[in-house]
């Protein structure tokens, strides 16, 4: 009894403390920092940092409790319900008190509502809930799977993570921040994309290693029996999730800068990077087969390795067409920041590729010299260059059409391409990763020279350690210099001409060849006191003289006034007048 009034005061105590805390600050700089997504107050990070902190206590009270409620009668028996209870007790009643007055606020606040601490706490409940909740849940089908009997204690977070996390759903449905509001949603596809792939490829991959087993004479019934029984568990919570906060949400939801960043970076650079490298991997093993050394008595043997990078390439390709068909650009319709965004991608990706391909390729021609037992096999070199080969075949292709596509729609548009932000990062990139490639390695060459000029070193050794450091400043330059040419060729690209729009006042005439020799747009109005006026190459030096968007030209029998004009609204008329 003592213990539950001990608790209840402090609970009073922590109450009045935030009471007279908020209130003495809220007043205050708050209400200065007004606008959309105002930006966060002192008030505002300790009342967000004291709810979520409130949250977790009670969270974690309510599934202990919960908890040994479920498990076994030895789990209850063994276990103390003290801490438990008392985050329970202490937690939940702060928590709802708390919530309630922060969502008053939420509810008829339009600062609080934009603000960036209700979006950061929203964000952080959301995603921390989902995480628990699904980390739970593969531990109860490890479980279930593994002993044919569940843990109370993943059942009871589990079920506390899904209540926490369908709550903040509703609040977040019914008050959805202005600042990030679509975070969790993003966060989420990407959690489920991944838990689908993994379970998928495991699979695949698993397949394939049984297909190879049985081939090499070994009964395989039961294979993998226990983890592709999880895999199947694995695809299953991920495709829930990913349909969920994809499919229902996210798909026909406002395209926000989050929004493409999953699409492009997550779906279309992730399945890209997924099936470059399991592409290349296969394809190595096997012309390493056909051309190399193996290392390995039957095909049986060598190719299990294959089995996951097969799976990865199957699921990247299948991951980057599907994102690359959501964004939905049509190549005949007008050139977007997304195509340019998408093309620089796949070509910086390819151009990776090409890249190692060349510093191997350059490897294995140098080792031809060296005297490390590495290379110096025979079987050993011929798998350098087969490596060489695999990577420019995996990605040559791919960086030409991705290039040739920029470089055809340069030729269209030079300077919306030119300008795009999309291609000046890209360029940039180029220069600056490789310059910090090429100085690294060129670091490491001079290191080596200095230590063979001081005698350290002998001559074999000498070429060995230069080849790597030599194989990149050479690779590097090249892709450098290659792009910096054509960094170079579009500076020159001229300025397109700005055309002007003139209102000329004069006797009348023909306006075309001052159209023409000015590059400027000519509306016209008749001067009737005057039959005279001045030489086509006295308005022209006028019009080209005076600075403006939008110019007034008086024709005067002796004279040519040019006057700039700075509002769209102004009736030159009535100027005239």
């Amino acid at each position: 009894m003592f213990f539950v009034f001990g608790l209840l005061l402090q609970l009073a105590v922590i109450g009045g403390i935030v009471f007279v805390i908020a209130n003495a600050i809220r007043g205050r700089s708050d209400r200065a920092q007004s606008g959309a997504g105002g930006a966060i107050s002192i008030r505002r990070l300790f009342q967000y940092a004291l709810l979520l902190t409130a949250l977790v206590v009670a969270a974690f009270g309510v599934g202990g409790i919960l908890g040994r409620i479920i498990s076994d009668a030895d789990a209850r028996r063994s276990s103390e319900l003290a801490g438990p209870l008392a985050l329970a007790v202490v937690g939940v009643p702060v928590f709802w008190f708390l919530g309630r007055w922060i969502w008053q606020q939420v509810q008829t606040d339009p600062l609080e509502r934009d603000s960036l601490g209700w979006s950061l706490y929203i964000n952080v409940v959301l995603l921390g809930s989902l995480l628990t909740a699904v980390s739970t849940a593969f531990a109860i089908a490890d479980k279930i799977i593994g002993d044919s009997r569940y843990d109370g204690n993943a059942v009871a977070a589990f079920l506390v993570a899904t209540a926490i996390w369908a709550g903040h759903w509703l609040a977040w449905r019914r008050v959805t921040p202005s600042v990030f509001g679509d975070f969790h949603i993003m966060a989420g596809a990407t959690i489920g994309l991944g838990s689908m792939a993994g379970g998928t490829g495991f699979i695949i991959g698993s397949a394939i290693d049984k297909a190879f087993v049985q081939a090499g004479g070994v009964d395989a019934a039961g294979f993998f029996g226990e983890d592709l029984a999880m895999a199947v568990v694995t695809i299953g919570i991920g495709m829930v999730v990913w349909s969920w906060h994809w499919l229902y949400n996210g798909l026909a939801a406002e395209r926000t800068t989050l929004w493409h960043a999953y699409v492009i970076l997550v779906g279309i650079l992730g399945g890209l990077v997924a099936a470059v490298t399991g592409g290349a991997i296969a394809l190595f093993l096997l012309l390493q087969w056909i051309f190399g050394d193996p290392g390995a008595s039957s095909a049986a043997i060598h190719f299990q390795d294959a089995s996951p990078a097969f799976a990865a390439s199957i699921l990247g390709v299948a991951s980057w067409f599907y994102h690359k068909t959501v964004l939905g650009f049509d190549r005949g319709q007008q050139r977007t920041d997304i195509d340019r965004v998408y093309d620089y991608l796949v070509s910086g990706v390819a151009l990776t590729t090409v890249a190692g391909a060349l510093t191997t390729l350059i490897v294995a021609v140098l080792s031809v010299f060296g005297t490390d037992d590495v290379v110096s096999d025979g079987g050993s070199d011929v798998n350098i260059v087969i490596t060489a080969v695999t990577l420019l075949i995996v990605g040559a292709p791919l960086w030409s059409i991705a290039w040739h596509r920029a470089q055809q729609a340069l030729s269209t548009n030079q300077q919306a391409e030119s300008s795009s932000s999309a291609r000046r990062i890209y360029l940039f990139a180029v220069f600056g990763i490789g310059g910090a490639i090429a100085f690294g390695a060129l670091t490491r060459l001079v290191f080596v020279l200095f230590e063979a000029v001081l005698g350290e070193r002998s001559g074999g050794t000498l070429l060995d350690d230069l080849q790597i450091p030599f194989a990149l400043i050479a690779t590097t330059g090249a892709v450098a210099a290659y792009h910096w040419s054509v960094y170079r060729a579009e500076r020159h690209v001229e300025e397109p001409i700005t055309w002007r729009n003139v209102t000329l006042v004069w006797p009348g005439g023909n306006i075309s060849e001052i159209e023409e020799r000015s590059h400027v747009h000519i509306s016209t109005v008749q001067r009737l006191d005057t039959p005279e006026t001045q030489p086509v190459d006295a308005i022209v030096a006028a019009i080209n003289e005076t600075e403006g968007t939008q110019l007034l030209v008086v024709v005067s029998p002796d004279r040519v006034d040019a006057i700039p004009v700075v509002s769209p609204g102004l009736d030159l008329i009535d100027l005239v007048r």
